[in-house]
């Protein structure tokens, strides 16, 4: 996701180069999160979405949330801070 040599986001598909973007423009919630996963249900349509931010530590860990945002910018900005989060809190319970 985030490639320190460049100093920039990278994508896994050149139709993804405006979430890069976005990401790299926003300085509240993106903090050179390790990997930003999407995946559009087959049979429901539904956006899901899986946030790493620092597995310096050991392997990341995290939650779910199942709800409706207004839009994608939402979805993920929340993703973003859930994951820096709980790489915080995983942090300070030492694991």
């Amino acid at each position: 996701m985030f490639d320190a040599e460049a100093g920039r986001v990278k994508v896994s598909h050149p139709e993804l180069a405006e979430l890069a973007s976005f990401l790299e423009g926003d300085r509240r919630d993106y903090d050179r999160h390790e990997g930003v996963f999407l995946e559009v249900g087959r049979e429901t349509g539904a956006l899901m979405a899986a946030f790493v931010h620092n597995t310096r530590r050991g392997q990341a860990q995290g939650g779910l949330r199942f709800w409706p945002y207004e839009s994608t910018g939402d979805l993920l900005r929340d993703g973003l801070r859930l994951a820096r989060g709980m790489t915080r809190k995983n942090a300070l319970a030492g694991l």
